[in-house]
């Protein structure tokens, strides 16, 4: 395939969908230039506090302007109510839910979500967060790329510590980007192995919440976070990449 420079590549759309490859056959033909398409990855958290049952993040980084634009957002919360997520917008566009994790029935309750949403347009965003009952806070982790593929997307939720915070990621495209978020009803430090940490903190509530990454290996990819035993923890695995 021909190396191609930004300066002489006319963008090139299919209706409104801008077109990243061209394929004859399973032989690729044309590409844009990968400098031009940003990497999937993870851009940034934001945490508002207050008791309330919907958040309104303006501002929010959702990462460079591209019709095939695809954003991915991450909401690990804990407190005493069920404080599941119900719905998420970005930019008045509704998210689709790809997978939840909760526990009920304790002191702190911990729930965890992963919401996808094509934004093509707007240098930021405004994401619209809306709870089942108020929250003492409401944490979202923002992650984006371009045509995203999420490949693989596990979660666990449990009351007895690290016995459950084992996920394994074992249908990533090799080379994706493997994220894994967690809240836990504690505030001792959290200790990952199989992926590297990239925040760890505490919320307004004396909860942990904790996100770490690796890139994707062929096979089994496994990953825990462990805990004091019989903490109560919501924990989300993905991999994803641009496609």
């Amino acid at each position: 395939m021909p190396v191609l420079k930004n300066s002489t590549i006319a963008k090139r759309f299919f209706g409104s969908q801008e077109i990243t490859k061209s394929f004859y056959g399973s032989t690729l033909i044309w590409a844009k230039a990968e400098s031009e398409v940003a990497p999937f990855g993870y851009r940034q958290g934001y945490t508002l506090s207050g008791s309330s049952a919907t958040r309104s993040f303006a501002g929010v980084d959702i990462g460079p302007v591209n019709a095939s634009r695809d954003v991915i957002i991450g909401i690990p919360t804990a407190q005493a109510a069920d404080s599941q997520v119900a719905s998420v917008t970005v930019n008045g566009i509704p998210a689709q839910l790809l997978a939840k994790a909760g526990t009920e029935g304790g002191a702190w309750n911990t729930f965890n979500s992963i919401w996808k949403v094509r934004v093509p347009t707007g240098a930021t965003g405004t994401v619209d967060v809306a709870h089942a009952n108020a929250t003492p806070y409401t944490h979202i982790m923002v992650f984006s790329g371009v045509n995203v593929i999420v490949s693989d997307v596990d979660s666990r939720s449990s009351g007895v510590g690290s016995v459950q915070s084992t996920i394994v990621i074992d249908t990533a495209t090799v080379g994706h980007m493997i994220y894994a978020f967690i809240v836990a009803a504690s505030a001792t430090n959290l200790t990952w192995t199989g992926i590297t940490e990239v925040q760890e903190f505490v919320t307004p509530s004396s909860n942990r919440i904790g996100l770490a990454e690796k890139i994707a290996v062929e096979g089994n990819n496994t990953l825990t976070c462990a805990v004091p035993s019989g903490t109560r923890v919501a924990l989300i695995a993905f991999s994803a990449g641009n496609n």
